[in-house]
């Protein structure tokens, strides 16, 4: 329910009530649209939301990509966000990548711009078990300088076992290393 990935800082809460949705495909393409209007009497653009989005599916590659442009409750900060990644596999491999962004008013005349990078692969041992290792890089800036710049690296790593198609059990292992201001 956070505004955006995790809370990019401008600590509004949002819910995508009242919204409607379109979903058209098209051989390997599928695109949607999404619109929120907000809910609030007197305000259509507060607690508005506009979203799009588009994938590509053929075989064992995966390619997508998704924007988004939400409204706060009082229509006064706005955040806008996108992302873009895919995944392919091969046999028992399966290799993944994605880059996401966003842009959010803390203020008037303050924002957070958020970059992520992603990369990781997953190893399917047996039906059953699977083991990933990923590797993530976030970087923080604000305008103003209003924080200094913060950045974090993160590995991780699971080994996952299937009891059944909806319960499993899991080791998880990461590290971080953070870099400058990373508070909100």
């Amino acid at each position: 329910t956070f505004y955006g990935t995790g809370n990019p800082g401008n600590d509004s809460m949002m819910r995508q009530d009242n919204a409607v949705k379109y979903v058209a495909q098209s051989g390997s393409l599928t695109g949607t649209l999404l619109y929120s209007a907000g809910g609030f009497s007197g305000s259509p653009a507060s607690g508005s939301s506009a979203e799009a989005a588009l994938s590509y599916r053929s075989g064992r590659l995966l390619l997508s990509g998704a924007y988004q442009d939400l409204n706060n409750n009082t229509d006064t900060l706005k955040l806008k966000a996108y992302t873009i990644g895919g995944h392919y596999t091969v046999g028992e491999w399966q290799f993944a990548a994605n880059y996401g962004s966003n842009t959010a008013d803390r203020s008037a005349t303050t924002q957070i711009k958020t970059d992520i990078y992603s990369i990781g692969s997953t190893y399917s041992i047996t039906p059953a078990l699977a083991l990933t290792l990923g590797y993530y890089n976030v970087n923080r800036s604000w305008t103003a300088s209003a924080k200094p710049t913060a950045t974090i690296d993160r590995v991780i790593g699971f080994a996952e076992y299937k009891l059944s198609k909806r319960n499993l059990v899991f080791l998880e292992f990461d590290h971080n290393k953070w870099g400058g201001d990373v508070t909100q």
